[in-house]
Parts: structure tokens; C-alpha cells; sequence
């Protein structure tokens, strides 16, 4: 893979051997920023329309929350070779921002790209019902935390390309 660029689906192992499927957010020279749930690289607002149907649908007023490069890594910009990774689903999702599991990402460890993501509405609507009836059953204190908040969040089936 040697093309890889802003928005790619790519599929790696973690530091914890792990194999993940996430979005390149971040290439080589860049710096990358959320503020009030708004991606920033190189101190320009970038949109993520591929997020708007998931924000239209949380029960929560942030998806990815704010952080920076200095905050996680101690970096402005991403180094040569490797890159900043997000998962769709922010709030239940093992990326980038978790830099003992996933780190940013080296040339590397990627050795494939998603072809084709879709997004099961129907099985996810299904799962947040059972999980809400779960939820209110055995943890009615736990409804307005993050618990399950970040339970109900879709689930992502994916074909794989090699």
C-alpha cells in the first residue's frame, strides 16, 4: 500500500496484536486537533459527513470530544511514516487516541484497505433496544452515564480486501 491517504479505511495490528479496521485522519506533516467535536488538521476546520447520520442519532452532545497531538503524544505534527487513525464509531472506539493500545499507526503495520463498509441500521436498532431494556432492567442507575451511552453505538460489518 503506498497510496494512503486522508479518509482511507485501512486494516492493521495494534500494539496488542490486535487487527483493526479505522479511518486515516492524519498523514505525515499534519496536525491534528478536535475542538468542540470539529476535526482540525493544520488549523483548518475538516468536515466528516460520513458521521452525520451517527450524530443526528446520539443520545450524548459529543462524539469525539476535543483533544490535540501535543495532549496524547507530546508531537505537533504526525512523524514520517506513520499515521492518525479514528474508528466511525468515536465513543467506543480503540484508535489513535489510545496510544499504549493503538498508537498512531506505521506504514508498516497496515497491510490492507476496507473496500466496502456499511453500516447494519436495522441489527443496530435491534441491539439498542436490547441493550436499553437490558440496561433499564439491571443497571437503571447507570441510564444517564456513559455505560450505556456507549453501548448503544452501531456496528460496523466489513468486507475486506486484500
Amino acid at each position: 500500500l503506498s497510496n494512503i491517504i486522508f479518509n482511507y479505511f485501512v486494516i492493521f495490528k495494534g500494539k496488542n496484536n490486535k487487527v483493526y479496521v479505522k479511518r486515516i485522519i492524519g498523514i505525515e506533516g499534519d496536525h491534528i486537533a478536535f475542538k468542540q467535536d470539529q476535526l482540525l488538521i493544520n488549523g483548518e476546520t475538516v468536515e466528516e459527513p460520513y458521521l452525520t447520520s451517527l450524530k443526528q442519532s446520539m443520545i450524548t452532545d459529543k462524539l469525539t470530544g476535543s483533544f490535540n497531538l501535543e495532549e496524547l503524544y507530546g508531537i505537533n505534527t504526525i512523524p514520517a511514516g506513520h499515521y492518525f487513525v479514528l474508528g466511525d464509531n468515536r465513543l467506543d472506539s480503540l484508535d489513535s487516541r489510545h496510544p499504549y493500545i493503538i498508537s498512531l499507526v506505521k506504514h508498516d503495520q497496515i497491510f490492507g484497505e476496507a473496500e466496502l463498509m456499511y453500516f447494519a441500521r436495522e441489527k443496530c436498532r435491534e441491539l439498542q433496544r436490547k441493550m436499553q431494556s437490558v440496561a433499564t432492567q439491571y443497571f437503571p442507575y447507570f441510564l444517564d452515564n456513559a455505560f450505556v451511552k456507549r453501548k448503544l453505538w452501531p456496528v460496523y460489518e466489513i468486507i475486506w480486501a486484500w
